[in-house]
């Protein structure tokens, strides 16, 4: 009955462990997924707004 206690035990802990890290992961790639995605609206933004002043200054 002990033998069967630990290994459920040992399981156990592994699933938590596996949930822990993986949940981890998940969190540290949406946060740089997000942080990837900021920078390029940025650059994004930049472009854009550098063909704007570019189309103004040459239409003035």
């Amino acid at each position: 009955m002990s033998i069967w206690g630990s290994k459920v035990d040992g399981w156990v802990n592994q699933w938590i462990g596996d949930y822990r890290r993986t949940s981890v992961e998940y969190q540290a790639t949406s946060e740089a997924a997000l942080l990837r995605l900021l920078v390029l609206l940025s650059v994004a933004m930049l472009v854009v707004l550098s063909l704007v002043a570019g189309v103004f200054a040459g239409g003035f």
